[in-house]
């Protein structure tokens, strides 16, 4: 990418925004990279974090409560974050979403990760299947991570080298 952008945003946690948003992205990394491909892969893993945040984080003050977006590139990778209150009795799924990550970590590639949550999705009856976060590491290369802030926060964040999308060649 000839042009390092950042893009910073906060949204009310409602699947209508992201929406809107990943529209917007979609449009503006297009226009700046003048790459499709780039441009999707950002703005699907960007609505994949936010879609997360929305359905698992504190939102009972949307006013309060917003998400909150960071996207930046430089020349060698792009990281999106997304930034979200949750209640301190949420620590199940703080726990859920290290083995998710932990998971995707331990297969010999993103492919194998993906190909074997498939097939555990389609013997699941929770409806809970992780795919998303799955489908993200594979599509993109994404590395994953999370960390807690001090003021009950989560910041789930994917790092994707522009070699695995086709920029930096």
């Amino acid at each position: 990418m000839d042009q390092n952008f950042s893009i910073t945003t906060s949204i009310s946690p409602s699947h209508d925004a992201i929406a809107a948003l990943y529209h917007q992205i979609g449009n503006s990394i297009r226009d700046m990279s003048n790459d499709r491909d780039f441009a999707s892969a950002l703005s699907r893993g960007a609505a994949e974090l936010l879609d997360n945040a929305v359905r698992h984080g504190y939102h009972e003050d949307h006013k309060k409560n917003s998400v909150h977006l960071s996207l930046k590139t430089n020349e060698k990778h792009a990281t999106i974050e997304v930034r979200n209150k949750i209640r301190p009795e949420d620590e199940a799924n703080l726990d859920k979403l290290d083995d998710i990550i932990q998971k995707i970590r331990g297969y010999s590639s993103p492919l194998e990760a993906f190909r074997e949550s498939v097939k555990e999705a389609k013997n699941s009856n929770t409806g809970d299947t992780c795919l998303g976060l799955v489908r993200l590491a594979y599509e993109t290369g994404a590395d994953l991570d999370f960390y807690m802030s001090a003021d009950d926060e989560i910041a789930v964040s994917a790092v994707i080298q522009l070699t695995n999308t086709g920029k930096g060649k």
